[in-house]
């Protein structure tokens, strides 16, 4: 069984519908899969993301900074998250925020990164 993290990215409207291709692909037999969504509320999106797979969904917040305005904040933020909750990988969508984002924490944590 592994832990995949899905960064789940949102738009005015709410979850992209993309994300749920990637909650998809996390799938596998016995996964468990956690959804971290930066800049809304869990509660806002948990049953959409549970109805797709999503075992837990976690909001990653700070305290006194702004994280729609600093990807490097949302990306240390992430890599802590990621510890915290032991996730073995973590998926993400091949947006440019996405790319932008995914680049950073694997940077930060000194891990290998995929893209297309």
């Amino acid at each position: 069984m592994a832990h995949i993290g899905v960064l789940i990215e949102t738009d005015s409207s709410g979850v992209k519908v993309a994300n749920f291709g990637v909650l998809t692909a996390a799938q596998g037999e016995n996964n468990q899969i956690t959804a971290f969504v930066i800049g809304v509320t869990a509660a806002a999106c948990s049953e959409a993301l549970g109805r797709d797979g999503a075992t837990r969904v976690v909001e990653v917040t700070a305290q006194g900074g702004d994280l729609g305005k600093s990807p490097d904040l949302q990306a240390g933020l992430m890599v802590d998250a990621a510890k915290e909750y032991k996730v073995d990988f973590l998926l993400g969508l091949c947006s440019s925020k996405g790319k932008d984002l995914m680049a950073r924490i694997a940077a930060l944590a000194d891990a290998p990164l995929a893209q297309d």
